[in-house]
């Protein structure tokens, strides 16, 4: 038997999407609520603009967050990636470039509540139109469970896999609205499938008798995994009691209330 010390000895209990986010040098915020505008932001190289992490307590690992600052006038530095993408625009305006795996680009300008995925391993860059503003985005992925699993960032930044996830010829604005039937098979309210949505404020929202008193509308986007919907509760309501699988994440877009 050596009883010599290993060179490289083991690592017990290390989260490795976590040991990634220190050696990526982001800031981290975490608490079970948290203001994304009052976040701060550091220089990510791996971004070429400024970002942090954001951890909500009890989110698990499937999913999380990153808040990314383009500054006025600049652009992100070229991204693909194995995880998926939904970004939410807290502020600013600007435009996103996607490049798909045939060589093809799309772009689509957004603004303020805008609401866009990116399609699973494609190219794209987000450009910040306003020469004098700053714009902030919320991104939502699954980069957790994905860098646990595969614990490679070569693999998982730098892979050329197509995976045909949407149409050679789809544009972003492409949109397909599916109504509730009547045994609630597929979906209870309006479900849009799409890959962007201009201003989520707008969506129009349908009465959601199971959940309440208020509206709601579901959207799938991108064909991702990750899915979102938007809900309003009249006054002095409250939703009716549900759970969730891991790693929901419930943004307060107007009004004030409690949760339980």
């Amino acid at each position: 038997m050596n009883d010599q010390p290993a060179a490289n000895p083991p690592r017990y209990g290390i989260d490795p999407y976590l040991d990634w986010v220190a050696k990526e040098g982001l800031n981290v915020a975490e608490d079970y609520g948290i203001d994304l505008f009052k976040v701060e932001t550091k220089m990510w190289p791996r971004y070429g603009v400024k970002g942090a992490a954001v951890h909500l307590k009890g989110r698990g690992d499937f999913c999380n967050m990153f808040l990314i600052d383009v500054p006025p006038g600049g652009s992100t530095a070229p991204q693909k990636h194995l995880y998926e993408d939904v970004y939410y625009v807290l502020e600013g305006h600007g435009s996103t470039q996607l490049e798909f795996p045939d060589g093809s680009k799309r772009s689509f300008e957004w603004g303020p509540k805008a609401l866009f995925a990116i399609p699973l391993n494609c190219k794209y860059r987000l450009h910040n139109g306003s020469g004098q503003t700053p714009a902030r985005f919320v991104s939502i992925n699954t980069i957790p469970i994905v860098y646990n699993l595969f614990r490679d960032s070569s693999f998982i930044f730098n892979n050329t896999h197509n995976f045909d996830r949407i149409a050679a010829n789809a544009e972003p604005t492409d949109e397909v609205v599916y109504k509730p039937d009547a045994n609630h098979t597929r979906t209870a309210v309006n479900l849009h499938e799409t890959m962007f949505v201009r201003d989520i404020y707008e969506t129009h929202r349908t009465a959601f008798v199971e959940r309440g008193a208020g509206r709601t509308v579901y959207l799938e986007l991108a064909n991702s995994v990750i899915s979102a919907h938007v809900a309003e509760n009249p006054g002095l309501h409250v939703n009716n009691p549900h759970r969730h699988g891991p790693s929901a994440f419930v943004f307060t877009l107007q009004g004030q209330g409690y949760t339980i």
